[in-house]
């Protein structure tokens, strides 16, 4: 109405400034990694198919990534005739594994620099009080729609975290990330062209 004042909570306020450095972050992310020709989005599945391995289901991608069932397909079927990924039946289920070109995507992302960065003007305790506060939030909003804070990444407890992702990282060097790969073609002993025997 004409005249009347309208007044902005500061909880809403704060809601907002969440939204806003969320965004923010995203568009920086999304400028850096411009040159691979893919989203964060794309990413932050490839990151989640990498790091659950075998568990790599969509039912399970949705859950990690608190997006809907719905919303998941349509990014898994998008990724997969991109060539990113491959859809493999596993009994009764769907497994999720990386192709070559998946991998190579995951694997040459460019390191996240400049967010890095950004989180440097605060310090690190700062960042462990920030952890706290914001992992509350989550798991308050979590709790309103019945989702177990256990099942989502980051964990809640950042001690949780250096495991999870010592984890992800072991797996990927040892090769052992499900990504399908051409069968290699055994080479002939050399030994045997310098033995004189036929």
């Amino acid at each position: 109405m004409p005249g009347r004042r309208f007044v902005f909570q500061e909880k809403d306020a704060l809601v907002l400034l969440l939204r806003q450095t969320s965004n923010v972050i995203a568009k920086i992310r999304d400028r850096d990694i411009l040159s691979l020709g893919v989203s964060a989005d794309v990413l932050a599945v490839l990151f989640a198919i990498a790091r659950l391995g075998d568990e790599a289901r969509p039912a399970r991608l949705a859950r990690d990534l608190l997006l809907e069932s719905h919303s998941v397909s349509e990014q898994l079927a998008r990724m997969q005739k991109e060539g990113l990924i491959r859809k493999i039946k596993d009994k009764s289920r769907v497994r999720i594994v990386l192709t070559e070109k998946g991998y190579n995507t995951y694997t040459t992302q460019p390191r996240r620099i400049t967010t890095r960065k950004m989180v440097t003007v605060i310090s690190a305790d700062e960042r462990r009080l920030l952890w706290d506060l914001l992992a509350r939030l989550r798991d308050s909003a979590l709790d309103s729609l019945n989702v177990p804070s256990t099942d989502v990444f980051p964990p809640s407890d950042p001690r949780r975290l250096r495991g999870r992702v010592a984890n992800a990282r072991r797996v990927a060097q040892a090769g052992h990330v499900p990504f399908e790969k051409p069968p290699r073609v055994p080479k002939a002993d050399s030994r045997r062209h310098h033995t004189g025997k036929a």
